[in-house]
Protein backbone atom coordinates (compact mmCIF):
# COMPACT_ATOMS: atom_id res chain seq x y z
CA UNK A 1 0.00 0.00 0.00
CA UNK A 2 1.69 3.76 -0.51
CA UNK A 3 1.66 5.22 2.36
CA UNK A 4 0.10 8.78 2.70
CA UNK A 5 2.89 10.77 3.17
CA UNK A 6 4.23 9.25 -0.27
CA UNK A 7 0.78 10.55 -1.53
CA UNK A 8 0.86 13.88 -0.13
CA UNK A 9 4.66 14.22 -1.35
CA UNK A 10 3.42 13.32 -4.53
CA UNK A 11 0.38 15.94 -4.58
CA UNK A 12 3.12 18.73 -3.81
CA UNK A 13 5.83 17.55 -6.55
CA UNK A 14 3.30 17.75 -9.02
CA UNK A 15 2.01 20.93 -8.05
CA UNK A 16 -1.13 19.98 -6.40
CA UNK A 17 -2.67 20.96 -3.07
CA UNK A 18 -3.05 19.02 0.09
CA UNK A 19 -7.06 19.71 0.44
CA UNK A 20 -9.30 18.23 3.48
CA UNK A 21 -11.32 16.56 0.81
CA UNK A 22 -8.48 14.96 -1.25
CA UNK A 23 -7.59 13.32 2.56
CA UNK A 24 -10.60 11.87 3.64
CA UNK A 25 -10.99 10.17 0.14
CA UNK A 26 -7.30 9.35 0.03
CA UNK A 27 -8.32 7.43 3.67
CA UNK A 28 -11.94 6.36 2.80
CA UNK A 29 -9.97 4.36 -0.01
CA UNK A 30 -6.95 3.28 2.27
CA UNK A 31 -9.58 1.84 5.10
CA UNK A 32 -11.59 0.28 2.61
CA UNK A 33 -11.84 -3.65 2.09
CA UNK A 34 -10.50 -4.10 -1.59
CA UNK A 35 -12.42 -2.18 -4.75
CA UNK A 36 -14.91 0.25 -3.70
CA UNK A 37 -17.46 2.42 -6.21
CA UNK A 38 -17.41 5.71 -6.62
CA UNK A 39 -21.31 5.64 -4.37
CA UNK A 40 -19.19 4.07 -1.47
CA UNK A 41 -16.38 6.47 -1.44
CA UNK A 42 -19.02 9.18 -1.46
CA UNK A 43 -21.06 8.12 1.00
CA UNK A 44 -18.11 6.75 3.42
CA UNK A 45 -16.29 10.58 3.17
CA UNK A 46 -19.39 12.13 3.28
CA UNK A 47 -19.21 10.68 6.68
CA UNK A 48 -16.13 11.91 7.60
CA UNK A 49 -17.08 15.39 6.12
CA UNK A 50 -20.26 16.01 5.66
CA UNK A 51 -20.23 19.27 2.84
CA UNK A 52 -18.28 16.69 0.78
CA UNK A 53 -19.56 16.43 -2.91
CA UNK A 54 -19.81 13.67 -5.58
CA UNK A 55 -18.29 15.44 -8.18
CA UNK A 56 -15.53 16.36 -6.03
CA UNK A 57 -15.04 12.57 -4.93
CA UNK A 58 -14.83 11.71 -8.81
CA UNK A 59 -12.19 14.69 -9.38
CA UNK A 60 -10.16 13.01 -6.44
CA UNK A 61 -10.21 9.78 -8.11
CA UNK A 62 -9.38 10.65 -11.52
CA UNK A 63 -6.57 12.65 -9.79
CA UNK A 64 -5.52 9.86 -7.81
CA UNK A 65 -5.75 7.19 -10.48
CA UNK A 66 -3.48 9.54 -13.01
CA UNK A 67 -0.91 10.08 -10.02
CA UNK A 68 -0.66 5.86 -9.74
CA UNK A 69 -2.38 6.07 -5.98
CA UNK A 70 -5.95 4.42 -7.21
CA UNK A 71 -6.29 1.63 -9.27
CA UNK A 72 -9.53 2.05 -11.47
CA UNK A 73 -11.01 -1.91 -12.07
CA UNK A 74 -14.14 -2.32 -13.92
CA UNK A 75 -16.20 -4.54 -12.47
CA UNK A 76 -19.45 -5.14 -14.51
CA UNK A 77 -20.73 -1.97 -15.46
CA UNK A 78 -19.39 -0.16 -12.63
CA UNK A 79 -15.99 1.57 -11.97
CA UNK A 80 -14.59 0.45 -8.37
CA UNK A 81 -11.18 2.24 -6.68
CA UNK A 82 -9.01 0.68 -4.81
CA UNK A 83 -5.35 1.80 -3.50
CA UNK A 84 -2.17 0.73 -5.78
CA UNK A 85 0.36 -2.17 -4.30
CA UNK A 86 3.62 -1.54 -5.62
CA UNK A 87 4.82 -3.60 -8.45
CA UNK A 88 0.96 -4.74 -8.94
CA UNK A 89 -0.90 -4.43 -12.00
CA UNK A 90 -4.47 -5.02 -12.44
CA UNK A 91 -5.24 -7.73 -15.28
CA UNK A 92 -6.38 -6.30 -18.53
CA UNK A 93 -10.17 -8.56 -18.47
CA UNK A 94 -12.33 -9.31 -15.60
CA UNK A 95 -14.19 -12.76 -15.36
CA UNK A 96 -17.61 -13.25 -14.35
CA UNK A 97 -19.98 -16.44 -14.08
CA UNK A 98 -23.05 -15.68 -16.06
CA UNK A 99 -25.12 -18.76 -15.06
CA UNK A 100 -24.57 -17.07 -11.38
CA UNK A 101 -23.77 -14.08 -11.98
CA UNK A 102 -21.34 -13.91 -9.38
CA UNK A 103 -18.53 -11.34 -10.30
CA UNK A 104 -14.64 -11.22 -8.60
Amino acid sequence: MIKHEQVIETLRLKGHRLTPQRMIVLSTIASGDGHMGVDEVFQAAKKAYPYMDIATVYRTLNLFKGLGVVTEVAIGDRLHFEQTRPGWSPPPYGLSCLQWRLQP
